[in-house]
């Protein structure tokens, strides 16, 4: 298992079969989380993930979009329904986690991309005035793996 440290505070373990996306990677996939996040992938597994912060002072951009206001899960939903409607956007599950011992919610969405069924998760949690935004996707063919890696994932959140 490899570890990265997001925001000096979070510290998240990976299986060896991720590797940290470079700047190039996250460009092809459309990824802006920038130099406050992390793009993880495995490519074998096809699963992609992403984590993101920024201070509740500061939101900008797609942050301020996805979760200003009182339900930051209906405004991702409305968010991504939007944003993705050409892919057959659908919502599939509400979802609460545990991350670092912390709540979090989300959503689990299917879509279709260059013809292959695909699975997205996204949740938020809000800690120290920082949001941070976790999100996984992955062909809805490997349903049960890729939630098996991405649950490891998220219970090895520790907080520093």
């Amino acid at each position: 298992m490899d570890k990265i440290l997001i925001n000096d505070s979070l510290k998240i373990c990976f299986p060896d079969s991720f590797h940290v996306m470079s700047k190039e990677e996250r460009a092809e996939v459309n990824n802006k989380t920038g130099d406050r996040g992390i793009c993880l992938k495995a490519p074998d597994l096809h699963i992609i993930i992403s984590i993101a912060w920024v201070r509740v002072d500061g939101i900008r951009g797609v942050f301020s979009r996805l979760f200003r206001g009182k339900d930051p899960v209906k405004n991702a939903e409305s968010f991504y329904k939007k944003k993705m409607k050409a892919y057959g956007y659908k919502t599939e599950q509400y979802l609460k986690y545990q991350i670092g011992g912390t709540d979090a919610e989300g959503l689990r969405y299917s879509y279709l991309a260059q013809g292959i069924d695909m699975m997205g998760e996204t949740c938020s949690l809000k800690k120290d005035r920082v949001l941070y935004y976790f999100h996984c996707y992955y062909r809805a063919q490997q349903l049960t793996e890729s939630q098996d890696v991405w649950k490891t994932i998220l219970d090895s959140a520790q907080w520093e």
